[in-house]
C-alpha cells in the first residue's frame, strides 16, 4: 500500500477525522494509475488500485480491477487477502470467506487478520470463525 493510502486509512479510524480519508485515497489512487502506465499487468499494483476504489466507493472500478488482478496472478497472498478484503469492503462475504479461505491455506497470518479493523465484522462472523478452527495464531 502507497504512503499515501496508509495515511488515509489512519485518517479513516481518528475518531472526526474521516472526512480527511478521501482526499489521500484520491492521491493514492492517481499516483497507482500513473504507475500502472509503466506496467499495466502489475497484480499488486491493481489490488491496490481496487482498494483505494472501494475506498472511494466507486465499486464497479474496484470490482474491475480486481477482477484483473486476480487473473494475473492468482497464487500471490497479497492479491489473494487483498481480494479477500476488497469483497468484504464491498459486502460481499461469501466470496470474501472464499478467497481468506485460500489466503489461510497459503500461511497468511491469522493474527493480521484479527487485527484488521477493516475486518472486524468478519472476524465476528461463524463461517469465518470455522476458517480459524485448528489454525496457529
Amino acid at each position: 500500500m502507497a504512503p499515501g493510502a496508509s495515511l488515509a486509512n489512519s485518517y479513516y479510524w481518528a475518531p472526526g477525522e474521516r472526512h480527511k480519508a478521501r482526499e489521500h485515497y484520491r492521491e493514492a489512487l492517481d499516483r497507482a494509475e500513473e504507475q500502472r502506465k509503466v506496467n499495466p499487468r502489475d497484480a499488486n499494483l491493481l489490488m491496490n488500485i481496487a482498494s483505494y476504489h472501494v475506498m472511494l466507493g466507486d465499486d464497479g472500478a474496484a470490482r474491475e480491477r480486481l477482477k484483473q488482478a486476480v487473473a494475473i496472478d492468482s497464487d500471490d497472498l497479497f492479491v489473494i487477502y487483498g481480494a479477500a478484503h476488497a469483497y468484504e469492503q464491498l459486502g460481499e462475504r461469501d466470496k470474501a470467506l472464499q478467497w481468506m479461505e485460500k489466503a489461510l491455506d497459503m500461511g497468511y497470518p491469522v493474527g493480521e487478520i484479527t487485527r484488521d479493523p477493516f475486518m472486524q465484522k468478519l472476524n465476528e462472523d461463524e463461517r469465518f470463525l470455522r476458517l480459524l478452527e485448528n489454525r496457529d495464531e
